[in-house]
This record gives C-alpha cells, structure tokens and sequence, in this order.
C-alpha cells in the first residue's frame, strides 16, 4: 500500500520545508503561541503575570513622586513669572524721568498681572497679581566734584508684589506669607 502513493509525492513540487518546519497556518497566526521545529514560541501566562507584578512594583515609587513633582514644576513657574514682572517693573521706573521719580510727581504703578505674566487691567478677572512700587528715600550717593558735595543721583524703590486672585482682596500688601518684596535702584543719568 505504500507503492500505491508513492505516485502523489512524486508529482508534487518538493520543499524545502519538512513537515514539522512548515510556518504557521493562518489560523494560528495570530496566536500567542506558535510552533517552530516542535516548540512553543510565545509568552506563558506566569511569565506574563509576572512582567506585570514586576511593572507595577517600579511604577508605584515613581507615582507617589508625581503631586511632588508637580508642585516642583508649579513653583517654578511661578518664580520665573514673578522674576518677569518685577525686571518689567524696574525697567518702567529705570524709563522713569529721574526728578519725577524723587518728587513724586510721576507715578510707578500699580500693574495687574494675570497667570502668564501679561499686563491686564485693573478689574480684569484674570487678573492674579498685585505690584506696587514705593520710593523708599533718595540715597545720598558722594561725588567727585572738586568741593566735596554730595548729590542725590540715586533713588531706592521698594516693589511688593501680592498673590490677588481677582482682585478680591481690599488690602493684598498686608499678608506677608503672600507678599514678595524687592528693593531696586535707579540712578541718574546726566550724560544724556
């Protein structure tokens, strides 16, 4: 009986394949698990289980430090933000004519800022910020002039500024916690 299929196999195209070496069928190609010369290739269920115990094990250190993290990245933000509008408020006071400045006859300020930094009006809900700007005193700064005098060339300014979410707050400059203060000098130029 074997004589009698001999016949088939050698009409048929040979292969370079064994039998057991054939690749998957379509039916199994999208199994986890194929065969390949005799063996199981894929992931077991306790292999699988495992990675994912392993995973979650390394993953909750790393997401108990996210709300610090966060709170890391919010502080930051905002200390870039309030370094921005006081350089832009010592910018407008060094724009300042200097003898209106120490009269007082020109006035620096009050700015509202909103959470990015812009400038905004004062009844602008999104306003956030509060800064005023104060002169302190004049500073009495010596010259080289030949008799010895001396001249106020140099004018100190106090900028506060406060944490106003709104505007809701009738006196943002009293609370201290929220209040950040500068001192920035401004002096005269005469050359010009």
């Amino acid at each position: 009986m074997k004589d009698c299929f001999s016949h088939l196999s050698r009409n048929r195209p040979s292969s370079i394949f064994e039998p057991s070496d054939r690749p998957a069928t379509m039916s199994s190609r999208f199994s986890t698990t194929r065969e390949y010369r005799g063996k199981a290739i894929g992931f077991s269920l306790i292999e699988v289980v495992l990675a994912i115990g392993i995973i979650a094990v390394a993953l909750v250190p790393l997401m108990a430090l996210m709300p610090t993290a966060m709170q890391v990245h919010r502080d930051a933000v905002e200390s870039t933000l309030i370094a921005q509008m006081l350089q832009r408020v010592t910018f407008d006071a060094q724009q300042t004519e200097f003898e209106n400045l120490i009269d007082g006859s020109s006035s620096i300020g009050p700015y509202f800022f909103d959470d990015q930094g812009t400038s905004v009006d004062e009844n602008d809900p999104s306003r956030l910020f509060d800064v005023q700007v104060t002169l302190v005193s004049p500073a009495i700064v010596p010259s080289d002039e030949p008799d010895g005098s001396s001249s106020s060339n140099l004018a100190q300014l106090r900028i506060e500024l406060a944490r106003n979410p709104g505007g809701n707050l009738q006196t943002p400059f009293d609370d201290s916690r929220e209040v950040t203060r500068r001192f920035a000098y401004v002096a005269k130029n005469d050359q010009f």
